[in-house]
């Protein structure tokens, strides 16, 4: 088995794009807070690899992502709209 790295948090406030590190990294969970039209994107650079948009009513919903996470070869990018906020684990 591999060996697993530490896992670390980033905040991304609502209507902004947050790169939350530059570089190698593996997307490992997350936790979205939206209000009804609110969207999110996670992206590698410009590939989104997650897209997130609101059911239409306001909530909470976590991110959960299987084993060794999703690899982001450049930077781990969220973009979100108004209304929603983001922590994200990465590692």
């Amino acid at each position: 088995m591999a060996m697993q790295s530490d896992v670390r948090p980033g905040i991304c406030p609502a209507n902004a794009t947050t790169v939350v590190l530059e570089g190698r990294t593996r997307l490992k969970g997350g936790l979205f807070q939206y209000g009804t039209t609110s969207t999110v994107q996670i992206r590698d650079g410009a590939s989104n690899l997650v897209v997130f948009t609101a059911p239409g009513v306001a909530g909470v919903t976590p991110l959960n992502i299987p084993d060794q996470g999703i690899i982001c070869r450049s930077n781990l990018t969220v973009v979100t709209s108004v209304g929603a906020n983001v922590t994200v684990f990465y590692g």
